[in-house]
């Protein structure tokens, strides 16, 4: 009787994927590229080239890049990398910075609060300093492979898609020969074989994957099975896949690099599980996960732009094969940030994250792009408000390169006002006008998951040019101090009572005038 039961559950669950996915399962491919371009996005890259000055200086750039790497070993890491939240003094909690290399595959790591040079431990996943920076390597043979790919695509020159083919037959050649970790250096679903997080292995397997596309054309049936079989589907299917999260930022990484290996291989299930999926793809993320405000429901906007960062490469490849996941949540996601904005562009450093700069500032790359991402987001939605932050500075970026509109219209004023967003839960007041005006918000909505602080009825206070009452953020989550200091009601702008934190919770304006 159970088993007919589990038939019948069976047959039900193909029937209601078959209904829900018959759009991705019906569909044709395209030819390749397909998945940072089309053909043509190709050609319209071409043409930004040809016509615009900002676009010719971005490709020059790229094309040293490109032209540098040619001569350059392929010496991959013999393992995976590690932890970034572990590169900390752990003394101090500062973010280590990288030395010179002493030896093979060992560099010096220098706390900058006192010069001090701390010794790596592979031993010991907490101290294993040398492993992050070669996660940092595997990182750039990614973007390598991805960079090779455009080049040859504008230039024809054959000698760049040999060099990005070698490196992608290299890592073909290791990749199931690279242990699989997780960032406590256990081999247990949730970890990855180059990198220590399904996270990290996503992070990686995309620009893999979108530079691959771009010279496709130019492999053998051959050497396409073999970074199938050996790279690209091991690493969906046996790493990505079985890790499962639900509405989060890391299943948005995870989602875009299956559904890039789907439309990259043709592999429609892969596709489907991307974005079709019901509990964790794509729809399902933005349904869930962006609030009406349009803020990303984890609440820190490190990881909304972070969570931006990963839905793109899938938005694009999905939109370059006939699909459109343009929706109405994805362009709340792009809006919200000119709502919650500080005077001087910044957004504040509530729950895990530091302080945002729209604005592109030196410092303030750590969750991914801001203004550059506008870029792409303008040419698909023709937002005046993302011109006007487009407007404020150069267009030097990939972003410029690669979507850049050509003639952005005149910037219109920014309005300060006073305003309640009770969906995510900001209180705002503001008076005056530009840099000089006087903001103050309250936070008093959701916790925000496993990225919330214990801190309502928190708030920011800007004015005359300054943040006067600041959000400490956080620090790295592999130091003590994260959880000891940044994570605690005391160290935030509000009441503590009994000296105890706050439990998590989710406050209701009850008026607001």
């Amino acid at each position: 009787m159970w088993a007919k039961v589990c038939n019948l559950l069976t047959i039900l669950t193909a029937v209601l994927c078959a209904i829900v996915g018959k759009g991705v399962m019906g569909m044709e491919l395209p030819k390749h590229p397909r998945l940072l371009f089309s053909r043509k996005g190709i050609d319209e890259l071409k043409e930004r080239i040809n016509r615009y000055d900002w676009a010719k200086t971005q490709w020059e750039a790229l094309k040293r890049r490109a032209d540098a790497a040619l001569s350059e070993p392929i010496n991959l890491p013999p393992r995976g990398g590690n932890w970034w939240h572990y590169y900390a003094c752990p003394k101090h909690g500062a973010s280590l910075r990288t030395g010179k290399q002493i030896g093979e595959w060992q560099w010096e790591h220098i706390c900058p609060v006192d010069n001090e040079v701390i010794q790596s431990d592979p031993t010991k996943p907490e101290r294993d300093y040398d492993g992050v920076v070669i996660m940092s390597v595997h990182g750039r043979f990614a973007n390598l492979v991805r960079d090779l790919g455009i080049v040859y695509q504008i230039t024809g020159d054959r000698r760049y898609a040999e060099k990005a083919k070698a490196i992608l037959l290299a890592y073909a050649d290791r990749y199931l020969s690279y242990p699989l970790h997780d960032i406590r250096g256990k081999p247990s679903v949730g970890g990855g074989r180059v990198g220590p997080q399904t996270l990290d292995e996503s992070t990686w397997l995309i620009p893999m994957a979108q530079g691959a596309d771009l010279i496709w054309e130019t492999l053998t049936d051959a050497e396409r099975e073999t970074l199938a079989q050996k790279l690209f589907l091991p690493a969906a299917k046996e790493v990505i896949l079985p890790h499962k999260i639900g509405v989060h930022n890391i299943q948005c990484w995870k989602n875009s690099a299956v559904g890039l290996v789907g439309f990259l291989l043709g592999d429609k299930q892969l596709i489907w599980e991307a974005i079709e999926n019901p509990e964790r793809g794509y729809w399902t993320q933005m349904r869930k996960g962006v609030s009406e405000d349009g803020v990303w429901w984890e609440g820190a906007w490190g990881y909304h732009f972070y969570t931006l960062s990963a839905l793109w490469h899938l938005t694009e490849a999905a939109r370059n094969c006939g699909i459109n996941l343009y929706g109405d949540e994805l362009k709340r996601m792009f809006d919200a940030p000119f709502k919650f904005m500080m005077p001087n562009w910044r957004l504040p450093a509530f729950n895990d994250s530091t302080e945002v700069a729209l604005l592109t500032e030196i410092g303030f790359a750590r969750f991914g792009i801001t203004q550059p991402i506008y870029e792409l987001a303008y040419a698909r939605y023709r937002e005046p408000l993302y011109a006007a932050l487009l407007s404020r500075g150069e267009r030097r970026s990939d972003f410029a390169l690669w979507f850049g509109v050509g003639e952005l219209p005149q910037p219109q004023p920014i309005l300060w006002r006073s305003v309640n967003y009770p969906a995510s839960g900001y209180a705002i007041l503001a008076r005056g006008e530009g840099e000089q005006a006087t903001w103050l918000c309250l936070k008093y909505g959701p916790h925000g998951g496993g990225h919330g602080h214990p801190d309502k009825l928190n708030f920011v206070l800007y004015a005359r040019g300054q943040v006067l009452a600041l959000d400490p953020g956080m620090a790295r989550y592999g130091v003590p101090i994260h959880g000891g200091w940044y994570r605690t009601t005391l160290a935030h702008n509000t009441l503590v009572v009994d000296e105890t934190n706050q439990k998590p919770a989710e406050g209701k304006c009850l008026s607001f005038g």
